[in-house]
């Protein structure tokens, strides 16, 4: 029972512990100097890992799993994950209980794994949301707007999806001072959606050589429907054969027992 009351006790501690570090992160993220000073160290890497981080970045801004509109600087977002780093390299190595170091290393997986889901939930809803939002775009189009005006439009659309959410994002890099191409690359370079990359690939061709782009979002919105519609029956195909091992070694042997059992007892006993 003490020993219970003591992890209970060293647990809320440590949760407190990691509540104060990220506060402290988060006040170094808002920090001028801290932003000055991680610039300078990506400037003093190698070419190669410098793009790598830039990579990383991009598709982490277009990933962010809360779906926040607040937009971190490469300097800020490789500031907080080598802070983390830091903080929980700091926590595992300090001299401390077994249960402990273990309560870290399990809270941290605990959050990479929650995490990791988020992407995914979010990845998934982009894909089921993509076709209605082209339609919409394409609409837009059609009505005589121009590919800046119609994204500016989707922007200011209350309660934005997922999907419409993305071209948020291309919004206010036009706002920053990105041309509209620079933009949609860096969406097609942030998304492993070959549905996103279709539509950049046709936007970009439309901007450079001024084809109709309506028609095109509208057909490719038809085949991303035909796609999910492919996938969906095909989960349900896969459905009775990820039924079968529980039904082998679940069901099927739980059914057995309650219908045989009393008989083989009965039997046993001579009755």
């Amino acid at each position: 029972m003490t020993e219970a009351l003591l992890l209970l006790v060293a647990g809320s501690c440590l949760m407190v512990s990691l509540f104060i570090v990220w506060r402290l992160i988060e006040q170094c993220m808002a920090s001028g100097f801290a932003d000055r000073l991680m610039t300078k160290v990506q400037s003093a890497l190698p070419h190669s890992i410098a793009s790598y981080l830039e990579q990383l970045w991009l598709r982490s801004q277009q990933n962010d799993s809360t779906g926040s509109n607040t937009v971190k600087t490469q300097s800020q977002w490789l500031l907080q994950r080598v802070l983390v780093v830091v903080a929980v390299s700091v926590l595992v190595v300090i001299p401390q209980p077994n249960n402990q170091r273990l309560l870290v290393i399990l809270v941290f997986g605990v959050w990479l794994l929650k995490r990791q889901q988020q992407r995914r939930f979010w990845a998934d809803q982009i894909e089921r949301q993509w076709p209605a939002t082209l339609d919409i775009y394409a609409m837009l189009l059609l009505s005589g707007l121009s590919q800046r005006a119609a994204i500016y439009s989707m922007a200011a659309l209350p309660n934005p999806s997922r999907a419409t959410w993305l071209l948020q994002r291309v919004q206010r890099d036009i706002q920053t001072g990105t041309d509209l191409e620079a933009a949609l690359k860096q969406l097609s370079e942030s998304q492993q959606s070959v549905w996103i990359q279709h539509f950049v690939t046709a936007s970009i061709q439309s901007l450079r050589y001024g084809s109709q782009l309506a028609e095109t979002l509208f057909n490719q919105a038809d085949e991303a429907r035909q796609k999910q519609i492919i996938d969906a029956e095909k989960r349900a195909q896969e459905v009775g054969v990820k039924l079968l091992f529980p039904l082998l070694f679940c069901f099927f042997p739980v059914t057995f027992l309650i219908i045989l059992g009393p008989l083989v007892l009965r039997f046993l006993h001579g009755g």
